[in-house]
């Protein structure tokens, strides 16, 4: 088995431990900022929802297909306790959106391959009980995230390169002493009585050979 000289042993730990560091610190990132972007459309989805649900507790049930007249491009629907819909926007009819599967958790589906992150809550005005369910397209937020992940991936590589080239120079200057002794030792030899030459090797042992005249 060949040993690698030290330099490139030190630049390949050097690259390994680096690259290891990159990637804990890529994927942290990536998953950060989905979770950052996602709860801050699921704060908004909130937002909605009890604004919404404030314009209901105030507006008589028979009058209600007119005042969302004015939200028909907003993605929410409206269900009975039975059920049955009482409202339904253009928006959301138009897209199929699908309903959540429990109150309270936003979760993101698919309708018509546009990913779209939903939220619904069940509350009652008066002795009518009602389910809320309100949804908001995620393409954008899904697009900037993806864009990231490819940034991060194709930053890796570079900063690497870098880092090795930088790590091979600094193991250069480093060990360039050591080099520098290395050649004094090897090329201090004086002879001796009889012929002999003598040196010492790097441990400082005194060696002797007999010369040639």
């Amino acid at each position: 088995m060949i040993a690698l000289p030290l330099r490139t042993r030190l630049t390949l730990w050097y690259s390994f431990l680096l690259a290891l560091a990159l990637g804990v610190f890529a994927l942290v990132a990536f998953v950060e900022m989905r979770q950052t972007l996602l709860a801050s459309i699921d704060s908004e989805l909130r937002n909605d929802l009890e604004q919404t649900r404030a314009m209901i507790a105030v507006t008589p049930r028979s009058s209600l297909q007119v005042r969302f007249a004015a939200h028909d491009s907003d993605l929410f629907q409206l269900v009975a306790a039975d059920g049955s819909l009482i409202f339904e926007t253009g928006a959301a009819r138009s897209m199929a959106a699908p309903a959540p599967d429990a109150d309270g958790t936003a979760q993101t589906q698919r309708a018509h391959g546009v990913p779209l992150r939903g939220l619904s809550t069940s509350f009652s005005v008066g002795d009518s009980g009602y389910r809320l369910r309100y949804w908001l397209p995620v393409r954008q937020y899904e697009g900037a995230v993806d864009r990231f992940g490819v940034v991060i991936m194709l930053s890796i590589p570079i900063v690497l390169l870098v880092a090795a080239g930088g790590g091979i120079w600094m193991s250069r200057r480093a060990l360039r002493p050591l080099d520098r002794i290395m050649d004094a030792g090897g090329s201090h030899a004086h002879f001796g009585r009889g012929g002999a030459a003598e040196s010492k090797d790097r441990r400082g042992v005194s060696r002797c050979f007999v010369g040639h005249p």
